[in-house]
This record gives C-alpha cells, structure tokens and sequence, in this order.
C-alpha cells in the first residue's frame, strides 16, 4: 500500500510539474511521470525489467502507431494547392491577432491558400513584405483531431537559395533538398520576435543584391514547385518510394527517419 501511495504521489507531482509555464519545470515534470511508471511497472513485474518496459510504451506506442499510419498513406508527388476562405474563429482563433501582427510588422496580406488530401488538411495565410523582400505565412495543420499552428518568414536568393525562420513545434515530414537553410526557433511567440530571428539567422550569409523580392503572381506556382523539389529530393535519397498514378509512400528507411524525428520531439517537447 505504501509503495502505491508513492507511486500516486509522484504521478500527481509530475502532472501538477507539467501545469507550469516553464520549460524546464515541465520537463521535470515529465521525469518525474517516468519515474512513477518505472516504479509501478517494477513493482506490478517485481523487478527493474518491467519498470523498464513499462518507461519504454511512452515511446513505443507512440512510435509503433507512426510506422503503421506511415506505411499506409501515400500522397501525391504534385501538391495542388488552392485559394480557400480562411477558417472561422471558432476553428482557428489564433488567425485574426497573427495577422495583426504581420500588418503591423510592415508586411501586406497576400491571399489563403490551402491543400487537403484524405485526413491531411493545411491552410496558410500568406503575406510579403516589398521592403524587405520577405515572404510571411500563417499555418494551420489538421490531421483528423490534431492540429497544431505556427507562422515562419522566408527569404529567397539567388542562385536558389531559400532561408526559413519558423516556430513550428515539429519537425519537418522529411528533410528540406540542398539549397534551404531553416532556422528553427519554437520559443519565438510574436511575429516581430520571428522576423528579428531570421535577420540575425542570415546577417552576412549573402548580399542583399541576390535577394529576390516576393512576386505575388507567381507565389502559389513557387510554392507548388518547391513543395515537389523536396519531394523529389527525398525519393532520390530513398526516404521516399514511388507508388504508381503520382503518388509515393515513405520507404522502411523513410518510416524510421520520422520515428527518430518524433522521438527527438517528444524529448524536446516534454
């Protein structure tokens, strides 16, 4: 009874850890879980075995469910993408105020646009800024009940050359072709923070007379372009396979590709 009590006790420690704005206390937070199931898991097997196994369903169930959705989607080499009304309040409320903020920043809405495919839904919203030759997006992801937001700015140079600064709290599906330099910075909360960010993150990388200014005509066909290099990029290095009618799936190297991304995520999210 005592050894439950602790057990109790230290799970409701790491849940009440996990409430709190800071970083570093939710990540306490998340050892002390681990902690609780490692004790009950060696006290249910009697032996530190089970606690063991019972620490490691937090990451292989995760896992397990990505290989099996992985291996199961396929998607089309070309992403259309479309002009859409943007979502309502009600389904992204964070649009209205991010958008404010861009307005703000100096720079001037563009248009929505999106792409479905199945379960798989993404809208952006997106912006350039004349002065200082920068895209600007808003993105909103779902795939079924999980959604997750953030905004990124872009600069394009020659010859090629793409510089990406965003707050996405994931990873990308599959690594970015040679040419694209990202700059990940998840604290960053305010558009001003971001743009700030990507100054700094390109400060001497190349001369402002290589920069390409934003062509508002043609941002969607880039965009479309761009989104199939990577593509194409990942199925020459075989994280990617060709399916047949356009389509392609993620290899077994592809699948374990994201199982170690999503378990660097879980470490870094927690």
């Amino acid at each position: 009874m005592n050894e439950l009590l602790i057990i109790a006790g230290l799970a409701l420690a790491g849940y009440a850890l996990r409430t709190f704005a800071s970083v570093w206390l939710r990540r306490l937070g998340s050892l002390v879980v681990l902690a609780a199931t490692f004790r009950l898991g060696s006290t249910v097997a009697d032996g530190n075995w089970g606690g063991w196994l019972a620490t490691s369903l937090w990451f292989l169930v995760p896992a397990g469910s990505l290989v099996l959705v992985t291996r199961r989607s396929s998607f089309p080499l070309d992403k259309q993408l479309r002009y859409r009304q943007a979502p309502s309040d009600e389904e992204f409320p964070e649009l209205a105020p991010l958008t404010e903020e861009f307005l703000q920043a100096g720079f001037e809405l563009h248009d929505d646009i999106a792409w479905d495919w199945g379960n798989y839904q993404q809208f952006t919203r997106l912006f350039v800024h004349p002065e200082h030759k920068l895209q600007g997006a808003i993105h909103l992801h779902t795939q079924e009940t999980m959604l997750f937001s953030f905004v990124s700015v872009t600069t394009r140079t020659i010859p090629n050359q793409r510089w990406i600064t965003w707050n996405s709290p994931f990873q990308s599906a599959m690594p970015w072709p040679p040419g694209v330099a990202l700059n990940a910075v998840s604290l960053v909360q305010s558009v001003p923070e971001l743009v700030q960010e990507h100054q700094t993150f390109y400060a001497g990388k190349f001369s402002p007379a290589t920069v390409l200014a934003p062509d508002p005509q043609g941002l969607l066909h880039l965009l479309q372009e761009e989104g199939r290099h990577q593509v194409d990029h990942n199925l020459n290095v075989g994280l990617l396979k060709l399916q047949g009618n356009g389509r392609f799936t993620y290899s077994w190297k592809g699948c374990w590709y994201m199982v170690r991304k999503l378990m660097i995520d879980l470490v870094r999210l927690s």
